[in-house]
C-alpha cells in the first residue's frame, strides 16, 4: 500500500500551524507573567489550552489566540490552567519547624524593634502565609513581638479566595489539633481562620516579574518564603527576582524554596545552612550583589 502524500502534507501543515500559535500564546504568557515554557513543555500547554477551549466553546486554537489577545480575564484563567495551586495548612511540615524553631528565634534574638517582616511569595489560596502567621504567633507571642506577612500572587481570584480565609476539611488535615482548636472556627464542615490571624497577613497582587511591583513591597524583610514558584520562570527571570530579593532583605535574613529548588545555579550571594536536613539559604552579610560572583 503506497503512502498518501498529500494526507502527510496536510498533517505537517497542521501540526505547523499548531506549533506557531503555541508559540504566540507561549509568549504572551510570557509577557503577562514570566512564566516560562520550554519547548519539551509545549504538549503540556497544549493539554491546558485544550481545556480552555472547551470551557469558551471554542474549536481551534487559532480561534482561542484571538479571544486571548483580546481578554486579560482569559489569560489570567489560563494561568490558573498552567500552575499548579496545590496548596494545604502546614506543608512541608519539616521546613516549617526549622523556620519557627531555629531560624525565626536567632532572627528575633537580634532584633531591636521588636518586628519581624515576611514575605510569602506565590501564595495561592492563604494557606501558607496563615500557617507562618500561627508559628510565629506561638514562637513570638509571649514575647510582645509583632509581625507582618505579605503574601503575594499573580491571581486576583486567588487572592479573594485567600482573604475570606475559609477552608475545606482537606485543606487543614495537616494542622495540629491544638492549633486546629486555637486558631480556627468551624462551621458548616468549613474552617475559618480566626480574625486575629486574618489581620496579620496582606495580600496583594504582585507579578515577580515586574521590578516596579516587586520593590513596590519595601525593604526589610527577615523572611521570604518562595516555594515552587521559580521553578516557572527560566534563568533570566528567576536570577531578578532572586537580586530583587537579595535587596529587599535585611542583613541574615532567611529565604525558604520548595524542596526541589535551589539557588545554587543563580547566586552565590547567600550562605547555604543545612538545619535538620532542611536546606536554607541565608543572605551573606556586608556584599554588594552586584560584586558577587556567579
Amino acid at each position: 500500500m503506497g503512502l498518501n502524500i498529500n494526507k502527510i502534507k496536510e498533517k505537517r501543515e497542521r501540526i505547523d500551524l499548531l506549533d506557531k500559535n503555541i508559540l504566540i500564546i507561549k509568549d504572551i504568557i510570557y509577557e503577562y507573567s514570566g512564566i516560562f515554557i520550554s519547548e519539551n513543555q509545549y504538549y503540556f500547554l497544549y493539554t491546558k489550552i485544550q481545556k480552555r477551549l472547551e470551557k469558551v466553546e471554542i474549536k481551534s486554537i487559532s480561534e482561542y489566540l484571538k479571544y486571548l489577545k483580546k481578554s486579560n480575564n482569559e489569560i489570567k484563567k489560563l494561568l490558573n490552567e498552567i500552575t499548579i495551586n496545590e496548596s494545604y495548612f502546614f506543608r512541608e511540615f519539616n521546613q516549617l519547624k526549622v523556620f519557627g524553631e531555629e531560624c525565626l528565634i536567632e532572627v528575633a534574638k537580634n532584633k531591636t524593634d521588636k518586628k519581624i517582616k515576611i514575605l510569602s511569595a506565590g501564595c495561592s489560596i492563604g494557606a501558607e502565609p496563615y500557617s507562618i502567621a500561627i508559628i510565629a504567633e506561638e514562637m513570638l507571642g509571649n514575647d510582645n513581638f509583632d509581625f507582618e506577612i505579605i503574601a503575594i500572587d499573580i491571581d486576583e481570584e486567588i487572592l479573594k479566595f485567600a482573604r475570606k480565609g475559609i477552608y475545606d476539611k482537606n485543606r487543614i488535615n495537616q494542622i495540629p489539633k491544638l492549633y486546629l482548636e486555637k486558631y480556627f472556627l468551624k462551621y458548616n464542615e468549613k474552617y475559618i481562620i480566626n480574625d486575629f490571624i486574618k489581620e496579620k497577613v496582606k495580600f496583594k497582587r504582585i507579578n515577580l516579574v515586574n521590578d516596579r511591583e516587586l520593590r513596590s513591597l519595601g525593604k526589610n524583610f527577615d523572611f521570604i518564603f518562595c516555594k515552587n514558584v521559580l521553578i516557572y520562570f527560566n534563568s533570566f527571570s528567576r536570577r531578578k527576582v532572586i537580586e530583587n530579593f537579595y535587596k529587599m532583605m535585611n542583613e541574615n535574613a532567611y529565604i525558604f524554596l520548595g524542596s526541589s529548588e535551589s539557588l545554587n545555579r543563580i547566586t552565590e550571594a547567600f550562605y547555604i545552612k543545612k538545619i535538620e536536613n532542611q536546606i536554607v539559604y541565608q543572605k551573606k552579610r556586608g556584599e554588594n550583589y552586584e560584586d558577587i560572583n556567579y
